[in-house]
């Protein structure tokens, strides 16, 4: 009867300490999905100013990527059409009022992408650590 009141505690210890480690999880994963969600917003915003003030013949680069799986690759996808919306932008010889929607939709594209990467970091970050990385494969959750 000595080991039961421990193995108890231990089990209750243990049981606890997976319910903060996955809310934790979870809460991270939640705001990268409302990071993604930002960022899906801005491409779409992206391609109605750029119809609207450029004359480009291919917008396909400017769609949202079908998969999102590799947070990396959208973080450089979305890295790269920054930079080609950027040069179209210089190209089109803009007037004044696109030159402001641009500027201002680059500087918010950018704030969400620094954003992002950072929840990002900090998601891989508790799903990588020694302890939680064991709560995270249970759970299937994985690095981003």
């Amino acid at each position: 009867m000595g080991f039961l009141p421990s193995f108890l505690a231990i089990f209750g210890f243990v049981f606890l300490w997976v319910l903060v480690v996955l809310s934790s999880i979870k809460a991270r994963k939640n705001d990268l999905e409302m990071a993604i969600s930002v960022l899906r917003q801005h491409a779409q915003q992206r391609k109605m100013l750029a119809q609207k003030y450029l004359k480009l013949n291919d917008t396909a680069f400017l769609d949202w990527p079908a998969t999102e799986e590799d947070a990396h690759k959208l973080l450089h996808q979305q890295d790269a059409t920054l930079d080609k919306i950027d040069e179209a932008a210089v190209k089109a010889n803009l007037d004044g009022e696109g030159i402001t929607a641009f500027k201002q939709h680059l500087q918010d594209s950018q704030v969400a992408l620094e954003n992002f990467h950072q929840l990002v970091h900090s998601y891989n970050q508790v799903v990588s650590r020694p302890p939680s990385r064991v709560v995270a494969k249970l759970f299937g959750y994985s690095p981003a």
